[in-house]
């Protein structure tokens, strides 16, 4: 997998990362099994290009049950802010919801 087009949707098992554009770029399990035409070669005829300069003015929100409203209203009314990432637990969400500290 590429790290990012992957999302990680388990927290208690090995198989926790899946790739939902992008077929997976080895196979692990026993033995890794490589898929050697999916995985992108360097070109050596070409220089590399490091990125360097990102902006700056990006958050990323973990939202998670009781998080306090000011929080949030205060992020996202900082000064130049351009773009909000929101990182949330959907089974957090429905624990804290349902009353629930079950799996």
């Amino acid at each position: 997998m590429r790290g990012n087009r992957t999302t990680k949707i388990n927290a208690e098992n090995f198989n926790a990362f899946r790739s939902f554009n992008y077929p997976p770029l080895a196979r692990v399990g026993i033995h890794i099994k490589y898929e050697p035409n999916l995985i992108r070669k360097p070109d050596p005829t070409k220089p590399l290009k490091p990125h360097y300069l990102f902006d700056t003015n990006v958050v990323i929100l973990t939202l998670f049950p009781g998080i306090q409203e000011s929080i949030v209203t205060s992020l996202l009314h900082v000064p130049g802010l351009k773009a909000v990432v929101m990182k949330t637990s959907v089974r957090e969400m429905l624990r804290k919801k349902n009353g629930s500290s079950a799996n």
